[in-house]
């Protein structure tokens, strides 16, 4: 199904115990992936795969995401988007992040390379308003359906780089 594969990327969610597994190549045999994709889901517990060619291709089988839990949270990451690969070490800077900033409730936030929202999510629940800047196209969508999973409805998503939002954020 893969020609000339170069990468594999493998993600796994110990929330929903679902893999998804992510290949690089020169091209895919989409009905070789089908098949292919049939036959690993009958041995694992498998989400989704998907194949990325070097001509910009992207074939998915099953879905393209993984749901987590991040404390009493549900986010849902994309193939696209980044993150912590050590869940529990997410876990942690997130604890330190709100130890840090000690937020009153009264604040504006400004969190910069936000990804799907996994620090601002909470940043939320102790400010009056946050307002994300990101640059990633999938990672923004996935912040977008995260906020509204999880109910949040002070938080502000910008898909922008940071340049861009800190200009427009002076303007006003």
């Amino acid at each position: 199904f893969l020609l000339n594969p170069t990468e594999m990327h493998l993600q796994y969610s110990i929330h929903t115990a679902q893999a998804l597994i992510i290949f690089y190549g020169e091209g895919v045999k989409p009905e070789g992936l089908t098949e292919f994709y049939a036959e690993i889901k009958k041995q694992l517990p498998l989400a989704g795969i998907v194949v990325y060619t070097k001509s910009k291709q992207r074939e998915i089988r099953g879905q393209p995401f993984l749901s987590h839990k991040l404390k009493d949270l549900t986010v849902r990451i994309s193939d696209q988007t980044f993150a912590q690969p050590n869940w529990a070490m997410n876990e942690v800077i997130l604890d330190e992040i709100l130890a840090y900033a000690k937020l009153k409730g009264r604040e504006t936030v400004l969190e910069l390379y936000s990804g799907m929202g996994n620090f601002s999510l909470f940043l939320a629940r102790l400010a009056r308003r946050v307002i994300t800047s990101e640059s990633g196209p999938q990672a923004v969508k996935d912040a977008k359906y995260n906020i509204r999973l999880n109910h949040v409805i002070n938080l502000e998503p910008h898909h922008s780089n940071v340049e861009k939002t800190l200009a427009q954020l002076l303007k006003n």
